[in-house]
């Protein structure tokens, strides 16, 4: 959602997860008349209005069955609400049995009013983007690291392996060589590289060495407070 979102659009987006439940129209209405009291969790606050008959009742399709499982019994609390993630677009169709085998016993103290905010919160773990319809752009940096990882580890390094240490160089800010150096040094040790799920590399190795990348850093480093000199005597 986009940052300048607005009260009613970020409402008329949680509604959206009952869409399927509610009359025509009805979702685009009551964003309109529940955005100017908003406060607190979106979803939540979105689910105990839902759950007042007076005020959501009228907007419910009679014809709504509920969520059923394909014996025709009633889905879980946790089943629907992953259900409504699915119908909505958020998350596969084929992401709901997974995730309610993986989460089911984690989600089983939740509220039912509570369950919609923590499954969105939950779902902008990386760990979960690829259950997701649409996974977020990976960051540059990242994506710059995982290409540098294969053209210095192309063999010893599988492609989920280099991502994971793209992603842990992305929290420490290490620089391009560094992260080579630092991965170099721990496939040296063949202990250190099977825990990694990666093949050994041997000590000295020059496709493994960084020395280039170090010394191109110390270059850029140079022209830049050289650059910086110039302009302070303009």
């Amino acid at each position: 959602m986009p940052i300048n979102a607005t009260a009613e659009d970020r409402v008329r987006e949680a509604l959206k997860l009952y869409e399927p439940e509610l009359l025509p129209g009805a979702v685009e209405q009551l964003a309109k008349q529940w955005a100017p009291q908003l406060s607190g969790d979106l979803h939540t606050y979105v689910a105990r209005r839902l759950s007042v008959t007076a005020q959501a009742g009228p907007f419910r399709d009679p014809e709504f069955a509920g969520h059923r499982l394909a014996d025709g019994r009633p889905m879980a609390p946790f089943r629907a609400a992953l259900t409504r993630f699915a119908k909505a677009g958020i998350i596969r169709s084929d992401a709901v049995d997974p995730l309610y085998s993986q989460w089911a016993a984690e989600f089983a103290h939740v509220n039912p009013d509570h369950l919609h905010e923590r499954i969105a919160s939950r779902l902008q773990k990386r760990e979960n983007w690829g259950r997701l319809q649409q996974s977020p752009a990976i960051p540059a940096a990242e994506q710059a690291a995982v290409a540098l990882l294969a053209e210095h580890f192309a063999e010893e390094v599988p492609a989920a392996a280099r991502a994971e240490l793209a992603r842990e160089n992305a929290q420490w800010g290490h620089s391009s060589a560094e992260l080579v150096r630092r991965v170099a040094r721990s496939l040296s040790n063949p202990v250190m590289a099977e825990r990694m799920g990666c093949k050994p590399v041997e000590a000295g190795d020059w496709r493994h060495s960084a020395a280039p990348l170090q010394a191109q850093e110390q270059r850029t480093a140079a022209e830049r407070v050289a650059s910086g000199q110039s302009r302070a005597f303009l």
